[in-house]
């Protein structure tokens, strides 16, 4: 498996350094590095979402996001988004809007930018990893919402709090 590398951010998300994946969480700089994370919407309103494999280390069985994914090293945000939505979900051809950029001082684990993403056809395939992901399910806001308030504890960390940022208000 090769070493995935990520760059190492300042306050303002200017790259300082390039460490390996497990360098970063050895020296404790979890904080400093790029991730994104994506809510697919289909022309019904629902959400994508993918419900993590039981064999997972973190979250295993819980519900994520669309699509989500470390920024590596040399690579922006944008071209991010676009490997993962190959890589997560098989999709090639989409729009995304930006709907926040996010820092640890906003109470973020790292520097974050959120995308959603309407996919016009209700019956797309996707194609997923299934050492990843069991299965991906379409949810409408409502249900998401209540689940969310409800048990928590059902969802990836963080995504309670970003849905209802930015789905519920």
């Amino acid at each position: 498996m090769p070493i995935e590398m990520q760059d190492v951010v300042d306050d303002n998300d200017n790259v300082v350094q390039t460490l390996s994946r497990d360098e970063i969480w050895q020296k404790g700089l979890q904080s400093r590095v790029r991730v994104i994370n994506v809510f697919v919407k289909n022309s019904l309103g629902q959400i994508l979402v993918p419900i993590r494999s039981l064999q997972k280390k973190n979250w295993p069985g819980c519900y994520d996001f669309s699509c989500g994914e470390n920024v590596q090293a040399g690579e922006t945000y944008d071209q991010a988004l676009k490997r993962g939505m190959v890589e997560e979900l098989g999709i090639t051809d989409f729009s995304a809007k930006l709907i926040a950029k996010l820092t640890p001082a906003d109470g973020e684990v790292c520097f974050m930018k959120v995308f959603e993403v309407t996919i016009p056809a209700d019956t797309f395939e996707f194609k997923y990893d299934q050492a990843e992901v069991e299965k991906v399910i379409w949810m409408d806001p409502s249900e998401i919402n209540n689940l969310s308030v409800s048990s928590p504890e059902k969802f990836k960390n963080g995504y309670p709090q970003l849905f209802n940022r930015y789905y519920c208000l």
